[in-house]
């Protein structure tokens, strides 16, 4: 699944525009990003990043960012996938 910093409609859209195949949902009040450490930073920049938690709950990858050009480290991410998860 994938979680965006906008509303549940951002999240459909960018569903649609990339064709996914997995849920993506919408997180406007930033909740679920400050669950995992991301931050306001100077108060008007959202940190970015990405995690991959395997199936028993446990995260085995992150990545945070106050740049969100460097969010999404998809080699990390497959990397990480095709060693299972760990």
């Amino acid at each position: 699944m994938a979680i965006g910093p906008g509303s549940e409609q951002s999240a459909a859209r960018l569903k649609k525009l990339f064709k996914l195949r997995y849920p993506v949902f919408g997180d406007p009040r930033a909740t679920v990003y400050g669950l995992f450490g991301l931050r306001r930073v100077l108060a008007i920049v959202q940190q970015s990043g990405a995690a991959v938690i395997d199936r028993e709950g446990v995260i085995t990858y992150l990545h945070r960012t106050a740049n969100p050009q460097d969010a999404l480290r998809i080699k990390e991410i497959i990397g990480t996938l095709e060693r299972g998860g760990s």
